[in-house]
């Protein structure tokens, strides 16, 4: 097992468009994930389970990752959560 944190950057916190690259990034990790935030712990599974994280602007969490590759998965993991997402308007 291994353990990180982030901060969250993206100015509208973590929402669909960003739930949806993190979702595509886990959706085949065989392992268990791990996202604590104010002391409650929620296993990632799908785009649902990150939204109801309700990850806003600076809010800061822990990412835990066990098993096959874990330290390249909480890596992406890392960046994706703490990434400032700038998508175009449509």
């Amino acid at each position: 097992m291994v353990e990180t944190s982030a901060k969250i950057h993206n100015s509208k916190g973590i929402h669909v468009r960003p739930s949806g690259l993190i979702f595509k990034a886990i959706m085949n990790y065989g392992g268990e994930i791990l996202i604590i935030k104010d002391g409650v712990t929620t296993p990632l599974r799908d785009i649902i389970s990150i939204l109801t994280l309700g990850l806003a602007y600076n809010d800061e969490i822990t990412i835990r990752v066990s098993g096959v590759n874990e330290e390249e998965m909480i890596d992406i993991l890392k960046d994706l959560f703490e990434k400032d997402y700038r998508f175009e308007e449509q």
